[in-house]
């Protein structure tokens, strides 16, 4: 097994297959990281992997925040100068709170905008002639709350009445 590392804190930006398996079969995660120490660590320890494993840098799990745009071609804010990563794991992460240890939380408490951290390690992979290095998610911490990104859950509990004999009432015209 290869050498695990703790990330430095980043911005969820795509959650929602912490819950449940995507159509992979994998939980996954990806997260904008700003420019630090422990993000150079984790470029490094994916360097050490790819070299390792094929003898050279080959394709790495770090992506350009800047390559991801809105329509007009300007860098997403919540990307804008930041590495972008994707976890992905076969086995269900476990996810904690801020308190740590026994603070557990609901994945579905992790939403695009929240900030985490997670307990990661890269692994080697040769598929159809290509070769490359991806992340795999072991842990996830949620660290604080921010702004949300995109569309949250829609809260059917406050957009529909109750339903009566004669009708719907409506809580937006009552």
């Amino acid at each position: 097994m290869s050498q695990q590392i703790l990330s430095g804190i980043g911005r969820v930006l795509w959650g929602q297959n912490l819950a449940e398996v995507d159509d992979n079969g994998k939980y996954s995660v990806k997260i904008a990281f700003e420019p630090s120490d422990e993000l150079d660590s984790m470029i490094k320890l994916a360097e050490e992997t790819s070299q390792e494993r094929f003898g050279k840098v080959v394709d790495l799990p770090f992506k350009d925040g800047n390559a991801a745009t809105d329509d007009s071609g300007k860098p997403w804010s919540w990307t804008k100068d930041k590495t972008v990563i994707i976890f992905r794991t076969k086995i269900k992460p476990s996810i904690i709170g801020p308190g740590g240890g026994a603070d557990v939380i609901d994945p579905e408490d992790i939403y695009n905008g929240s900030y985490a951290r997670v307990v990661a390690d890269f692994y080697g992979w040769e598929y159809q002639k290509k070769k490359g290095v991806s992340a795999s998610l072991h842990a996830l911490q949620f660290y604080k709350h921010g702004d949300p990104i995109g569309k949250r859950k829609f809260d059917a509990t406050t957009a529909f009445g109750a339903a009566t004999e004669t009708g719907m009432v409506s809580p937006i015209d009552g």
